[in-house]
């Protein structure tokens, strides 16, 4: 996202000085950064799935994708509340 918003390249970000290194490490970011892409994005889609309109939509595209980034990115997802509500907090209650 900081090459994005400084508009230069992660090689760069990390002052690479041997070009041939640049490029491939550019390029496996790249990679990298595609693959997360397309799988969060698939994720979403797989989730709604036979959904019809309705408000819940959203929501559960939203959860699907952060369970699936939270497990690309190597999260332990078995005691994880990434995606899902907390069952034990109630609306309106003060903390």
């Amino acid at each position: 996202m900081r090459c994005q918003a400084y508009k230069c390249r992660p090689s760069e970000l990390l002052q690479l000085e041997n070009k041939l290194i640049a490029y491939y490490f550019d390029r496996g970011i790249w990679f990298f950064g595609s693959f997360v892409t397309r799988e969060v994005d698939q994720a979403g889609d797989n989730a709604v799935k036979g959904v019809k309109a309705s408000a819940n939509r959203q929501a559960l595209m939203n959860g699907a994708r952060q369970r699936t980034l939270a497990k690309l990115c190597g999260e332990d997802l078995t005691d994880s509340k990434v995606g899902f509500r907390d069952p034990g907090g109630k609306k309106g209650a003060k903390k």
